[in-house]
């Protein structure tokens, strides 16, 4: 695999798991009521517990795309 292909290989990535990451953000708070209702039913949380559950979620997603997808991409395009 060449650079190239890496390079567009992690913008993709990262392109990809921001939109996910954003469109799980703007849908929660949108639909607040309805999410929390829907997770507290399915995986029994109560449902005051359920926003610091999901807040958390995000706050690790986002660490992760720093982390794995956003820095090796920003690493490539320094290296070329």
């Amino acid at each position: 695999m060449t650079m190239d292909q890496l390079t567009e290989l992690f913008r993709l990535m990262t392109m990809i798991n921001v939109g996910v990451f954003l469109l799980s953000s703007i849908l929660t708070i949108l639909f607040r009521g309805f999410v929390c209702k829907m997770h507290g039913l399915i995986f029994g949380i109560d449902r005051d517990k359920v926003p610091m559950v999901l807040y958390g979620y995000l706050g690790t997603y986002r660490i992760l795309i720093l982390v794995f997808v956003l820095a090796p991409y920003i690493s490539l395009l320094i290296m070329q």
